[in-house]
């Protein structure tokens, strides 16, 4: 369903990049506006897709929202490893991938770079070093955050396509997705789409009732455990 529904939005949008191709030298767009997170949702992927009017480079990122994260430092006690001090993270985007048709130093210098808010070192973090360096290892691990060469596949120096994967635990919010443009290291055309990756169904409702409820919800998942644990504990007493 999801790559007939691709199919018919590349069909259209070839359709269309005729008549607009001498007015712009890039258009893109995604085969859909949205990612529904239900209980049963294991991750998906959009397809991006586009055409240029003349050869170049193509980088595409994608940001989510800014979530706050804490990172803190392991610290030996008594022979035990136990959190240390911490580094809290207002504004480091939630998910944050980057997709490009060649390694990005083959595209643009760093400075050039970092000015069109391409790589993770245009972050605007208030905390660097060891515990910055640690924010984006563990982002990439849990596979939020992730720089791919070569995911932006181009045919016939023209038309351009990205699937862009987002796992279970992407976060919900607002998204932008940014496809930029070079040629000899110059930015030529930037294409900029927003979408949104929301929960729907029961997964909606729960979250819903717990940030609306968030005391009865606090109690509910209380006595849930409390029923969880006596009810393993019964079984294990008749075994």
């Amino acid at each position: 369903m999801i790559w007939s529904k691709a199919f018919l939005a590349v069909f259209w949008f070839l359709l269309g990049w005729t008549s607009v191709s001498q007015s712009r030298p890039l258009i893109a767009d995604l085969s859909q506006t949205q990612i529904s997170i239900t209980t049963s949702f294991k991750g998906t992927h959009l397809l991006l897709f586009g055409a240029v009017s003349e050869p170049g480079d193509i980088i595409v990122v994608v940001r989510g929202p800014d979530v706050p994260t804490v990172v803190r430092k392991k610290k030996r006690v008594g022979g035990v490893w136990v959190n240390g001090p911490g580094v809290n993270f207002e504004n480091a985007p939630g998910f944050y991938r980057i997709s490009s048709s060649k390694p990005l130093p083959k595209i643009a210098k760093p400075e050039i770079l970092i000015e069109n808010s391409i790589g993770y070192r245009s972050f605007e973090m208030l905390h660097q070093g060891e515990y910055r360096t640690a924010l984006i290892r563990l982002k990439e691990l849990s596979g939020l955050y992730a720089t791919k060469s070569g995911g932006v596949k181009i045919t016939d120096n023209q038309l351009f396509r990205a699937e862009l994967n987002f796992p279970s635990s992407v976060p919900t919010g607002p998204y932008r997705v940014e496809v930029h443009l070079f040629r000899q290291g110059v930015l030529v055309d930037t294409y900029s789409k927003q979408f949104r990756v929301r929960k729907v169904g029961l997964e909606e409702a729960v979250f819903r009732f717990a940030h609306t409820h968030s005391a009865i919800y606090g109690i509910m998942a209380i006595i849930l455990a409390v029923i969880a644990g006596w009810a393993a504990g019964a079984c294990f007493r008749r075994t």
